[in-house]
C-alpha cells in the first residue's frame, strides 16, 4: 500500500494500545493539504540523549529500558 494506507494502520494500531509505558495517541487524521498526523501525549522530562551519555546512574537506566521493554510487550 502507499504511505498514506500505511500510516492511517499503524495510527489505528498506536491508538488502540492502552498500556502506562506507551505514549497515547488521541486522534489521527490529515490536514487540509493533505499531511497524515497523530495527535500523542506530551511528555515531560529529561531527553533521552541525558541517559545515552552517561549522565545518570546505570540503576536508572536499567529501569528505564525495563520499562521500555514492558512498553513493547503491551504493542506486540
Amino acid at each position: 500500500g502507499n504511505f498514506r494506507d500505511r500510516f492511517q494502520r499503524e495510527a489505528q494500531l498506536a491508538a488502540s494500545v492502552k498500556h502506562r509505558n506507551v505514549v497515547t495517541i488521541m486522534d489521527y487524521g490529515e490536514t487540509p493539504d493533505g499531511v497524515p498526523y497523530m495527535v500523542m501525549d506530551y511528555l515531560e522530562g529529561e531527553p533521552l540523549t541525558s541517559y545515552v551519555r552517561g549522565a545518570f546512574p546505570t540503576e536508572e537506566i536499567v529501569h528505564i529500558v525495563a520499562m521500555t521493554m514492558r512498553g513493547l510487550v503491551a504493542v506486540h
